[in-house]
């Protein structure tokens, strides 16, 4: 079973995720509400099919989870910096 695009973004909203995955030249990333923290959501892969659909959401959580962690951070930065004033 070949892996599309239209595969990884019906699996990455049932599995809740806000955002998709689009394709660019010879590279593939992640966008939307759930990955625009991240340091980058890139995935250096020519052909969608390069990769499984596990592998995929895989990196799905990877940069979702870095998004979270640098959003909790700049939150709590702000909240310092508002505290200091």
């Amino acid at each position: 079973m070949s892996t599309t695009i239209k595969k990884i973004n019906d699996a990455l909203k049932r599995n809740g995720y806000k955002g998709e995955i689009v394709r660019g030249d010879g590279y593939h990333y992640f966008v939307g509400e759930d990955f625009d923290h991240a340091f980058s959501t890139s995935v250096d892969v020519m052909y969608t099919s390069h990769l499984s659909l596990d592998r995929w959401l895989w990196w799905a959580e990877v940069y979702r989870t870095e998004s979270r962690e640098r959003q909790d951070h700049t939150a709590e930065q702000v909240q310092a910096v508002t505290y200091i004033h």
